[in-house]
C-alpha cells in the first residue's frame, strides 16, 4: 500500500518479516507527559524537561520546593509503565543492530527483563 512509504525507517523495520511488510498496524498508540509550566516556575524551573536527565533534576527541585513531581493519572500505572519502557527501549530502537537486538528478544537469547531493567532504575 502506498501508506507505506510513508512510515519511518524504524516503523517499516518493526513491520518487516521475510523482507516484506505483509500487513499494517492495527493501532498507533501516542504518549505523553504534560507539564504545569506554572508549577515548574513557582519552583524556579523555566522550561519544560528536555530529557530523562532533566527530568529527574526538575522531579528533585520540585520535591525540595514541597511538590509532588509527578501525577500518573491512569488508575492501572499505565504512565509509569510507558515512562519505563520508553527509558529501557529507546536505546535498542536506535542502535545499529536493533532488529538483532530485537531478534534475540524474540528467541529468548536476550531476556527482555534484562532490556527492560534500565526502565526501574530511576538514578541515571
Amino acid at each position: 500500500m502506498p501508506v507505506v512509504e510513508k512510515y519511518s525507517g524504524l516503523v517499516k523495520d518493526l513491520l518487516t518479516i521475510n523482507d516484506s511488510i505483509p500487513g499494517l498496524g492495527m493501532e498507533v498508540a501516542v504518549f505523553g507527559m504534560f507539564s504545569n509550566l506554572d508549577v515548574l516556575k513557582e519552583a524556579g524551573i523555566d522550561h519544560a524537561p528536555a530529557n530523562y536527565k532533566e527530568f529527574l533534576e526538575d522531579c528533585e527541585i520540585l520535591k525540595k520546593a514541597g511538590k509532588t513531581p509527578v501525577v500518573a493519572g491512569a488508575k492501572d500505572g499505565t504512565g509509569v509503565a510507558i515512562l519505563s519502557l520508553a527509558k529501557s527501549m529507546d536505546p535498542v530502537y536506535q542502535a545499529s543492530d536493533k532488529m538483532d537486538q530485537i531478534a534475540k528478544m524474540n528467541s529468548g537469547e536476550l531476556k527482555f527483563g534484562d532490556v527492560m531493567q534500565p526502565g526501574f532504575d530511576l538514578e541515571d
